[in-house]
Parts: structure tokens; C-alpha cells; sequence
């Protein structure tokens, strides 16, 4: 049986996101008219935002909002809480999403989508996931976004503002009453923290990666094989073979490389800012790859890139070498 409150929190969202999709025809990140109501001072941005938290349509009380990412990334991380937390604690642990005793956390991720052309699309929702305070809680689990809308993020040194978040999480194990936000919230800014010393390999200093027109130095660099067909993984942030790069990092690059000497098969970028996966090859006749050291063998091996691609729509280069961290499985 589904609750009044449920199809009342349902409808007033449902509502909200027709008039948007009437508007400008899509669901995220949509400009629309800024809600009247007072934004609350920088003395309460972390119990109080303008209109609020519910759960099954009542509201949670004086919730705590902290906001952090990873250094050198453009995604965030919002965490709202039911219970305390700090900053300290949250930089402490980050990227792992950490329970609270006897409360209920739900963390969700914004991102900047890169466009084609190397400018940056409006901040959107990506996704979002529940954690409950009981031990066999973390990682949680994750929130199906039945409607999620805002305006504007607006950062500064201690405050992350997002205007006009309409947000409606649905919990596949507690379908009929969903977790919602409406209106202006502040955060508490906990700011970016540096990849931790076991998740970085050793820095590729000569290897540049540029992507629409923006240039990224390669600090991680991992090869492995999958079912016969080998990856290099390019990526700006650290990273080595055990590394989960499925939250926080904007964008990395896959390379599937085959022959000998190796040759660019197929391009894949991926990360939170890109728009889904762009994969593609065109231009990889021309791509030059020196190697020293066998892509078959198990010993190490650098490589020399000279080349461009267009992949996905993306226009990608690669020029300098990379020596990569050679992965014995292949776990991403």
C-alpha cells in the first residue's frame, strides 16, 4: 500500500520537473527563476538550508551538510547527514563512504560535464547513495534519482551553495518513501583532499594528455589485461591497478592496444564529467607508439606516444612517454 505522504511528495516533485522539461526540455542542471525565499546566513550552512530535507515527506531535523572532492577534480561530493559529523573526520576517510551509529547518510555527487569543444556545461546531479548507521552499512547502497534539478553552485572558501535543488531519491528496500530536498542548500566546504599515499603510483612526469583543448598532466598510468585484450589506462589523478575510479575523478583515458608493435584498437574516456562513455578511434592509422619492452611480456615496458585522436566526438593528443604500472589481474 503506498503512503499518502509518499504520492504527495511524488506529485509535488513530478510537478516541478514537468514545468522544467516544458521549459527547456531536460532534466538536469536546468536554469529556472531562483525560489524568493532567504538563503540562510554562513553561520547555519550546516543545519539549515532554505527549504529542506524530508524522508517519507517528514522533515529531517537540523541535518548536517558537508561538501568535499578530490584535489584537482571539479566533482563534489555532498554528504547529508542525520547525525553529526566534521570536517576532520570526512577528509579523514574520504573517498570511502563512512557510516554514522544510529544515523542516516545520504552522499551525492555533482559534476561539471566537458563538452566537446573544452568548455564546461552547468553543475548537475550525477548520483547518489544511502548509508545507514549499522556496521555492515558502508558502502551503503545506491538511490534510484526520481527528479533532480538545480539551478546554480555557487563555491567559496567555506561555503558550497547549490540554488534551487529539487531532489527526489528513491531506496529500492524502501521504495514507498523517498528522500527528498527542495529549494536552496548550503553546505559546509571541507574543501579537496589529496590522493592517498597507497592510491598513487609513481608520477609520469613526461606525458601529457590534452582533451578539447585542455591540457592534463598524466600522474597515473596502469596496464592490464582483460580477457586477451590490453588496456593502458591514462589518468590525471594517481592511481595504481587496485584503485576503484568510479567516483570523483572527471575524466581518465582507456587505450586497448594490440600487435607489435602495439597499436591504438579502440578510445575510451570516462569519469564523472564525461557525458557517458566516448569511445572511438578515428585517426588511430597516423597515432604513432614507440615501446621499450613487450606488450606480451611480463616485464616492464615504457611507452612514446606522438599522436591525436578523435574519440567520441572528443579530440584527444598524446605526446611524451609513460612507463605504466603493469596490473597482475584484471580488477579495474
Amino acid at each position: 500500500m503506498i503512503s499518502t505522504a509518499f504520492v504527495s511528495a511524488l506529485a509535488h516533485v513530478a510537478a516541478r520537473a514537468l514545468v522544467v522539461f516544458a521549459a527547456c526540455g531536460v532534466a538536469v542542471g536546468c536554469g529556472r527563476e531562483r525560489d524568493t525565499a532567504a538563503v540562510p546566513s554562513a553561520q547555519n550552512t550546516a543545519t539549515a538550508p532554505a527549504h529542506g530535507w524530508t524522508h517519507g515527506g517528514v522533515p529531517i531535523a537540523t541535518p548536517t551538510l558537508l561538501a568535499i572532492g578530490a584535489a584537482g577534480e571539479s566533482t563534489l561530493r555532498v554528504t547529508m547527514s542525520s547525525g553529526a559529523a566534521d570536517c576532520a573526520k570526512l577528509r579523514a576517510t574520504f573517498p570511502h563512504h563512512e557510516a554514522l551509529s544510529g544515523a542516516t547518510v545520504v552522499d551525492f555527487w555533482l559534476v561539471e560535464p566537458m563538452l566537446p569543444d573544452g568548455r564546461r556545461g552547468p553543475y548537475e546531479f550525477h548520483s547518489a547513495r544511502r548509508i545507514d548507521g549499522t556496521p555492515d552499512a558502508t558502502p551503503g547502497r545506491g538511490l534510484v534519482a526520481r527528479a533532480a534539478l538545480l539551478d546554480e553552485l555557487r563555491l567559496e572558501a567555506d561555503i558550497v551553495e547549490v540554488v534551487g535543488l529539487e531532489l527526489a531519491l528513491q531506496d529500492r528496500s524502501d521504495p514507498e518513501r523517498l528522500i527528498a530536498h527542495s529549494g536552496d542548500l548550503r553546505a559546509q566546504n571541507c574543501g579537496r583532499v589529496p590522493p592517498r599515499p597507497t592510491a598513487t603510483a609513481k608520477r609520469e612526469a613526461t606525458l601529457s594528455l590534452t582533451i578539447a583543448a585542455k591540457r592534463f598532466g598524466v600522474e597515473g598510468a596502469t596496464l592490464r589485461n582483460n580477457r586477451g585484450q590490453t588496456y593502458l589506462r591514462l589518468s590525471r589523478a594517481p592511481h595504481r591497478c587496485e584503485s576503484a575510479m568510479t567516483e570523483g575523478y572527471d575524466v581518465y583515458l582507456d587505450l586497448a592496444l594490440a600487435g607489435d608493435p602495439p597499436a591504438v584498437t579502440l578510445a575510451t574516456l570516462l569519469g564523472d564529467a564525461m557525458p557517458g562513455a566516448a569511445a572511438g578511434a578515428k585517426g588511430r592509422e597516423s597515432f604513432v607508439i614507440r615501446t621499450v619492452g613487450k606488450l606480451a611480456d611480463a616485464g616492464p615496458i615504457s611507452f612514446v606516444f606522438d599522436g591525436k585522436l578523435e574519440v567520441g566526438g572528443f579530440p584527444i593528443a598524446l605526446a611524451g612517454e609513460v612507463a605504466p604500472e603493469r596490473c597482475v589481474s584484471a580488477s579495474p
